[in-house]
């Protein structure tokens, strides 16, 4: 929270002055094409009448400072028929630009270098812009008081300092309830050491009083206490010790027994896998008999095949040679004339003979196809049972060293484990050999088992209780450190709430004296003084009441006091909340609600401030047409006189950009 509350309780003192800014616009609002205006620090009035762009330019600018502060600026900014357009800005060394694009749902996208970024953009745009876009504005517009108090008081950062007030008191009090827990707590350790205290020095005067021989016994007794204590701890050690070794050994015998089942098993699977083999091995003479019988036949089958190959291809050759002479008239051979009828009955007959002699042929084609196979099984079935054999015997083989290994591992284990556990053993019997004797020692001291092991429990509870004081007391020691750092915080909160107070206080003062002074002034100018101040209270609300005492409400005062008050409170509160930024705008529709006769003294006023000021102020008003120039910007004392004097002058409103879409501009254009 601290940087921005720093923010907000030190207003901004930063001041830009400026002499001049620059607008270029390019198919913007009823613009076609590209036009220049120049703005003179002071008061700048955009003249002329309804379609001519006033209102596009006051919106131009306000996209060229804030974009997007507001969903419809840019929508209304670019011109109907275009789907591009660009907006610039020049203030003094600085420029800025803005891209727009019209996309196909109607809406306008936008890029580029506005002036303000980030939050201050929505103020700036609250401000510093009275247009009817502007919620502060329409609310006063309006008569709509609590909208109106809601956004003002947003606006100049009154509601977030109240925010920020009430959240530092919170903060307080929470640190304060932390306080009285830590102070709470404080008591109760001091109590605790009081108490441990006691306990100490009753103990202390217990073991004094509880050893009489001890102290007699003098260094003797001393010395055996000490061994004792050492042989007690290494007993202790040594029977864990052999503890931990007779659950590990029987851990190890466990898995011994496991192991030797497993040999076992794997001893009896060994002799069933060569018994297999053996059996195997003794069917192989009978079987190579068998295959030696059906390769024989095989022989003999394909000698027949031959044999019949070579009787179809006879029959075959015999076949073409009738049918190469049937249609002859004598046969080429022996010169006899041709007998068809006998020749077709050949042919038929040998027909037959080659279908029988091939169907033969396929029934010998597949006995020998079936022997093949009966070989080939008669071959694999026993050498790779054979193998599968084998390989599960080499398996078993590897298993079963990796068995006999393991146990050779956990007997030589289990004998270390034996071992030492003898020996620990021995140790033990040694250790309690020696106590016994060191208690017969020191019962000749005067001093009892029971004495004893009283002793030594009240000395184990004297450093326990010693423990417990030194951990009191640097808690202790930590509380009051945490007590410190929350005091040291409490204070500084107390100090910043202060502050934000002071800052709220004066924020409600400055801002309703500057307000309440600048709208009676012109209430005043243009005789229409009719309330009595202050108009606004010092929580910025309004307090409107009539001459005479009569309470009224914004919403019946007449439209143009209201449109006074929409740009006295804007301008005022541009002059104290954002002094660093450089324009400030009246649109037409604002500047049209003002009766004729009391806006030249508000300009007048704005002109005033605007140039001690230094910032650049720009208000649109509505007239006739300055000959056949249609639009022009008339500045400071040229306004006020030809704002005066023009009779009918400001009078009307802005038709928009709908009317003349393609007007090229008026006087204060620069055509590119």
């Amino acid at each position: 929270m601290g940087g921005e509350t720093e923010a907000i309780i030190r207003p901004a003192s930063r001041e830009v002055k400026v002499s001049r800014i620059e607008l270029g616009l390019e198919n913007v609002g009823p613009f076609r094409g590209v036009h220049r205006f120049t703005f003179e620090r002071g008061l700048n009035v955009i003249y002329g009448p309804n379609a001519s762009g006033k209102s596009a330019i006051i919106r131009s600018l306000i996209v060229a400072c804030v974009p997007s502060a507001l969903s419809e600026d840019e929508v209304d900014v670019l011109n109907n028929y275009e789907i591009s357009g660009r907006v610039r800005l020049q203030v003094e060394d600085g420029k800025y630009w803005i891209e727009l694009a019209r996309q196909p749902d109607g809406g306008v996208f936008v890029k580029g270098e506005p002036y303000v970024k980030g939050r201050a953009a929505r103020i700036v745009r609250l401000i510093a812009f009275a247009d009817r876009s502007n919620p502060l504005v329409s609310a006063i517009l309006r008569g709509d008081e609590d909208q109106a108090t809601g956004v003002l008081r947003d606006a100049v950062g009154l509601a977030r300092l109240e925010e920020v007030a009430t959240s530092l008191e919170r903060e307080i009090q929470s640190l304060e309830r932390k306080l009285d827990e830590l102070s709470a707590e404080r008591s109760r350790l001091l109590s605790e050491m009081s108490e441990v205290g006691e306990r100490i020095k009753a103990l202390e005067a217990a073991i004094r009083g509880s050893a009489p021989a001890v102290e007699a016994a003098g260094i003797r007794l001393k010395e055996a206490l000490a061994e004792r204590e050492k042989l007690s701890a290494r007993l202790e050690q040594v029977r864990e010790e052999l503890e931990e070794l007779e659950k590990h050994l029987r851990e190890v015998e466990e898995e011994r027994f496991s192991i030797s089942l497993r040999e076992k098993e794997l001893r009896t699977l060994r002799q069933r896998l060569q018994d297999r083999i053996s059996k195997l091995h003794s069917t192989l003479p009978e079987r190579r008999k068998r295959l030696i019988e059906l390769e024989e036949e095989k022989r003999k089958l394909e000698r027949e095949m031959e044999k019949l190959g070579e009787r179809l291809k006879a029959v075959k050759e015999e076949k073409e040679r009738r049918l190469s002479v049937r249609d002859e008239g004598k046969c080429p051979y022996c010169g006899q004339p041709i007998d068809r009828d006998w020749i077709d009955r050949e042919v038929r007959r040998l027909r037959e003979l080659e279908t029988d002699l091939m169907n033969e042929r396929m029934k010998l084609a597949r006995k020998i196809s079936d022997l093949n196979v009966e070989i080939s099984d008669l071959k694999e079935e026993i050498e790779e049972e054979i193998e599968r054999s084998k390989r599960e015997l080499r398996r078993v083989d590897a298993e079963l060293a990796e068995a006999e290994r393991n146990s050779r591992r956990l007997r030589e284990k289990a004998s270390r484990l034996k071992k030492r556990i003898g020996e620990l053993v021995g140790e033990k019997d040694r250790m309690e050999a020696r106590l016994r004797a060191l208690d017969e020692e020191l019962e000749e001291l005067g001093i009892t088992a029971e004495k004893l092991e009283d002793l030594m429990a009240k000395r184990a509870e004297l450093e326990a209780l010693r423990r417990e004081r030194s951990s009191l007391a640097r808690r202790l020691r930590e509380l009051e450190e945490e007590e410190r750092e929350l005091r040291e915080k409490l204070e500084k909160q107390k100090s910043l709430k202060t502050t934000v107070e002071a800052r709220l206080a004066e924020l409600r003062e400055d801002v309703a004296e500057e307000v309440n002074e600048a709208v009676m002034r012109h209430f005043e100018l243009l005789r229409l003084a009719e309330l009595e101040p202050p108009i606004l209270s010092r929580d910025l609300t309004f307090r409107l009441v009539r001459k005479g005492g009569v309470p009224t409400r914004l919403s019946q005062l007449s439209d143009s006091e209201r449109a006074i008050l929409a740009v006295a409170v804007t301008f005022v509160l541009k002059l104290h909340a954002i002094p660093w930024f450089p324009i400030y705008a009246v649109d037409n529709y604002v500047a049209n609600s003002i009766h004729e006769k009391a806006l030249p003294p508000l300009l007048e006023y704005l002109k005033e401030r605007a140039e001690r000021r230094g910032i650049v102020t720009v208000v649109a008003v509505h007239g006739p047409p300055s000959g056949e120039r249609g639009l022009e910007i008339l500045v400071n004392e040229e306004a006020l006189r030809a704002l005066k004097f023009r009779p009918g002058g400001i009078s009307g409103g802005d038709g928009g950009q709908g009317q003349q879409p393609g007007y090229q501009g008026g006087a204060g254009l620069q055509q590119q």
